[in-house]
């Protein structure tokens, strides 16, 4: 009895580890694993939605906006260097874990993900916090009521972006 249970789990682990969950970008042969809550450490932070992880790969934050930062000869939006460095505070120099919806990669092969750390949902505090409008990505759209709820919030209150801002009645 005690080996057929210890064949069981050895079964089970091993079923674990040779199930595939890869994605091999063609173009590069970069192989990245899209399961929920794989861990990275940011290397740098690009603007206020999208970063570097230590393996090179940019990840662009799924279901918001965070104004531009000056780049290509554009001029910086207003609070794009405030939505960076917010996105600094948070995530720079630390492990996050990256959460997935339907499409996994956009046309400039970024990551598409939700981004924690710890218990901080990174995507929903710079939004909360007016550091990102709400932005609906089909078919990227698991949480975007919950942005959207988020967004009329800073709007309401005024915070970041939405500051001094005249809102409809």
């Amino acid at each position: 009895m005690k080996l057929s249970k210890t064949l069981l789990i050895s079964f089970f682990v091993a079923s674990l580890f040779s199930f595939n969950c890869s994605e091999k970008d063609s173009s590069d042969d970069k192989i990245f694993r899209f399961i929920d809550g794989v861990q990275y450490k940011v290397s740098q932070v690009i603007d206020g939605d999208t970063v570097v992880l230590e393996n090179n790969e940019r990840v662009r934050y799924i279901g918001i906006d965070c104004p531009e930062i000056a780049h290509n000869d554009k001029e910086c939006e207003f609070f794009g260097e405030k939505a960076k460095q917010a996105n600094k505070r948070l995530v720079d120099g630390k492990i996050i874990a990256l959460y997935f919806d339907k499409q996994k990669r956009d046309v400039y092969k970024r990551i598409l993900a939700y981004v924690f750390i710890d218990t901080i949902f990174v995507n929903a505090q710079l939004v909360k916090n007016g550091f990102a409008g709400a932005k609906s990505y089909p078919p990227n759209i698991k949480h975007d009521n919950m942005f959207y709820m988020l967004e009329n919030e800073a709007k309401s209150n005024n915070r970041g972006i939405w500051q001094n801002k005249i809102q409809p009645e």
